[in-house]
């Protein structure tokens, strides 16, 4: 029973984390709503890195994606800035993804940053006077279909295909591009409110990081492999079963007085 118990846990584990993360934070770890520099909840995560000043701060509370998120905010001319790493730096097939939302007017600009130890890598951003969200990945701006759409939570993954090569889904916008920059070693992310406005915020939640499939393949494959060593381990219990059974119905029968009439007929 013991062995079934392990088993049945073990496919349990690999099912769950087809979407379980190696990496998660969400704003509900933060008891009381307190969140500062230098805090690290989650899993998978360095500590938190805040950037703020007198005209723009960080809060966890109402925001332009949910009644309660992390949120910055950053008034005209300031800037604010949370970033951390991770762990380690993506691998091939690994996603990072979070959800964004923002409140209508954007009088600077506000966006998402992945980066390596020395440079950013890749950006995404919304900036005052434009119709669509931006990606930057080391050459020009490049405009996406993703459209201003205020108050409302947006999905963003990005996924390290290795190499160059990255795919990412941003909104209703899903797309796989090589990147201009090296992006073998991404190590962190960056979310910034850059002079978005008097009473404006821009919020962020649902952080993660998730294991790439052949992790999960192989956690799979394990428990059927134990599985199937347990069901060939029960049909030898079962075969030596019958032939101590039969031995033993041999052996009654040697003892009987009719044995030697059998034997010689």
């Amino acid at each position: 029973m013991k062995h079934y118990f392990i088993i049945f846990s073990l496919l349990l584990f690999s099912i769950h984390n087809i979407k379980a993360s190696i990496a998660a934070d969400n704003s509900s770890n933060y008891i009381g709503g307190s969140w500062n520099n230098g805090d690290n909840e989650g899993t998978g995560f360095k500590s938190w890195v805040i950037t703020e000043s007198t005209g723009s701060g960080k809060y966890i509370g109402g925001t332009g994606l949910d009644s309660s998120s992390f949120g910055l905010y950053a008034n005209n001319s300031f800037y604010a800035a949370a970033e951390r790493e991770f762990n380690q730096s993506l691998a091939a097939e690994q996603t990072f993804q979070m959800t964004l939302g923002y409140t209508a007017n954007i009088n600077g600009n506000i966006g998402l940053t992945l980066f390596n130890a020395s440079e950013d890598l890749i950006n995404i951003d919304f900036a005052s006077g434009e119709s669509n969200w931006r990606l930057w990945d080391g050459d020009s701006n490049l405009a996406l279909s993703a459209a201003y759409n205020p108050n409302n939570p947006l999905s963003f993954s990005f996924t390290y295909n290795g190499g160059n090569s990255y795919s990412y889904t941003f909104a209703e916008v899903s797309q796989t591009r090589s990147s201009i920059n090296d992006i073998s070693s991404i190590i962190g992310f960056r979310v910034y409110n850059n002079a978005q406005g008097a009473g404006e915020n821009f919020g962020f939640d649902n952080i993660a990081v998730i294991p790439e499939p052949t992790t999960v393949a192989y956690l799979g494959a394990s428990c059927l492999s134990i599985l199937g060593l347990k069901r060939i381990k029960r049909r030898k219990d079962l075969m030596l079963k019958e032939f101590k059974s039969d031995k033993k119905t041999i052996g009654n029968l040697e003892k009987s007085p009719s044995f030697d009439f059998f034997i010689n007929i």
